[in-house]
C-alpha cells in the first residue's frame, strides 16, 4: 500500500476513484478502479516482489514440516 500511495501521490499511477467487490481479481480491480493501466503494471510488479519476499519463509516452513514428518526433532 505504501508503494502504491507514493506512486499515486507523485502521479506515476492513477488514484483510486471507486471500489469493486472483494472477489474481483486484484489486477482487474487495480485497473478498473483507477482507470489507469499503469496501476495494473504496478500491481504485477508488486505481486512478484511479494512472492520473492515470502518464498524463503515458505521454504523454511516446508523444511520444518518435512523434518517433523520424518521423525527428527
Amino acid at each position: 500500500m505504501s508503494v502504491y500511495w507514493f506512486c499515486a501521490s507523485v502521479g506515476l499511477v492513477g488514484k483510486w476513484i471507486m471500489t469493486m467487490p472483494f472477489s474481483t481479481p486484484g489486477i482487474i480491480q487495480a485497473v478498473v478502479c483507477t482507470l489507469d493501466f499503469r496501476t495494473g503494471i504496478l500491481w504485477i510488479i508488486l505481486f512478484f516482489v511479494d512472492l520473492v519476499i515470502a518464498l524463503p519463509f515458505f521454504r523454511a516452513y516446508d523444511a520444518q514440516l518435512v523434518k517433523e514428518e520424518s521423525g527428527e526433532n
